[in-house]
């Protein structure tokens, strides 16, 4: 009996393993899976109708491409946009110019901005690859381009989840957790906006993850430190606000470096430089992470020096040159915490939101950001594992916003900042939740609640769309 049973256990920790590592294959699955359904599902439902944040620049972008490249400050918004907008118009808005079918150009006046293209703030990095799928697309179901790059969302989604599930198995959060967060995700306002219209945040939240990932592996020594300033400053190249995730990594970095040297505080070790050069040990962190936001800064500098070059008139007016008060400030410190996963849109003049799905069964996916961050703070002693990076997500999301609004100020120019914009710190926001999830009541709901969620949105598409 004795020897049965010895040759018994290592038989069922062997299928235990099989068993554990087919369900953490099959959580990816499952969740590109679930962000192609919605992507695909909501999208073949939307009607030509644009959505109001700010596609109609974005597809006159892409009917430029590949011909034209950059879209420079002050250039005209092309006559198949300007079509799209006086005869399809923009959802809950209407048509916008003047009649569908007239001389658009001698009318421009009649336009939103004046009939000018604000898309010149954005380098080519979305538009080419989005053009590049879009026309891929349209191969195989002959729609029209803003249809097909309507539907590359999709496939942003479900990268994003992809390198979403990989941060999270890094910090080997519970498959059923990661699960039932990649569901809120997908199952949320932010992604029904963001990847199922054009939208120059579809990348964010992938970069963000990606930032995450990066700073992980540097610390524990998998990965050279230099990889996230050129993660960093292709972010911010893609969008500006992707800085955030920058500044997270940076601030993680600077933390992790004083936990360590508080733990090694008998021993007196200076500091060595040849490690920090070449960004190895601890000593490497304060440089990487000042590198990191160096050029993220550098490559945002010499975007911003490019686009003066190319200008070719005065910027669009858009209406946003309000100045910034106390009040306005106070406001962004509670902003991207709650509301980032729940964006919606306001419909101006209106008490209606764009989406139009009832608050209350959106508005759990806010608590879980919420009690995810708060709660990891409150658990994670400074000396703790991880709490470096716990302690730099708290920090970003109260700071994040009001950042954003200060560098704007500094401009001269000021308006709300949208939730939508805190897209790069998503991530890190869920990770913090999934940190704290242990009982198993609270893993059922993770995962229930957000899949009756995503059945809502799916069931009511044609509603919603």
């Amino acid at each position: 009996m004795q020897d049965g049973i010895e040759l018994d256990e290592p038989r069922v920790s062997r299928s235990r393993r099989m068993w554990a590592a087919t369900r953490r294959r099959w959580v990816p699955l499952v969740l590109v899976f679930a962000s192609l359904v919605m992507g695909f599902t909501v999208t073949a439902h939307h009607s030509q109708a644009l959505s109001p944040v700010d596609e109609w620049v974005y597809a006159d972008y892409l009917y430029k491409l590949p011909q034209q490249v950059f879209v420079p400050r002050g250039q005209e918004i092309g006559p198949r946009a300007l079509e799209l907008m006086a005869c399809t118009g923009v959802r809950e808005y209407g048509t916008m110019g003047p009649a569908c079918g007239s001389d658009y150009a001698a009318h421009l006046d009649k336009f939103p901005q004046g009939g000018i293209s604000s898309a010149d703030g954005y380098t080519p990095l979305y538009f080419v690859i989005t053009w590049t799928g879009a026309k891929a697309i349209q191969l195989v179901t002959h729609t029209s381009l803003v249809e097909a790059a309507r539907f590359t969302g999709a496939f942003w989604l479900a990268g994003g989840i992809l390198l979403f599930y990989w941060m999270l198995r890094l910090l080997r959060i519970r498959p059923v957790v990661t699960l039932g967060l990649g569901l809120a995700v997908i199952a949320s306002p932010f992604a029904w906006w963001t990847y199922t219209f054009i939208s120059t945040d579809a990348p964010v939240f992938a970069l963000g993850a990606l930032m995450v990932i990066a700073a992980i592996k540097f610390v524990r020594g998998e990965w050279s430190g230099w990889w996230l300033p050129l993660i960093g400053a292709v972010a911010t190249l893609f969008k500006i606000t992707s800085i955030l995730a920058v500044l997270l990594v940076a601030l993680y970095l600077v933390l992790e470096f004083a936990l360590r040297r508080t733990r090694e505080r008998p021993r007196r070790r200076g500091f060595e430089w040849r490690n920090a050069v070449v960004g190895r040990g601890d000593d490497g962190y304060i440089v990487i992470a000042a590198s990191t936001a160096i050029a993220a800064l550098v490559a945002e500098l010499a975007w911003l020096a490019l686009r003066a070059a190319i200008a070719v008139g005065p910027a669009a007016n858009q209406g946003v040159t309000g100045r910034m008060s106390l009040k306005d400030l106070g406001s962004q410190f509670v902003n991207f915490l709650p509301e980032t996963i729940i964006s919606n849109v306001n419909i101006t003049g209106r008490t209606t939101l764009g989406l139009a799905i009832q608050p209350f069964i959106v508005q759990p996916l806010a608590w879980i950001t919420i009690a995810g961050v708060i709660g990891a703070v409150a658990i994670y002693t400074w000396r703790k594992p991880n709490a470096p990076l716990v302690y730099s997500i708290a920090a970003l999301a109260i700071l994040g916003a009001p950042l954003l609004a200060i560098a704007l100020s500094l401009q001269g120019t000021y308006f709300p900042i949208p939730p939508r914009y805190g897209a790069a710190l998503l991530p890190a926001f869920l990770l913090a939740a999934g940190l704290i999830v242990k009982s198993r009541l609270s893993r059922v709901l993770l995962v229930a609640y957000p899949t009756l969620v995503l059945g809502v949105i799916l069931v009511f598409a044609p509603n919603f769309a």
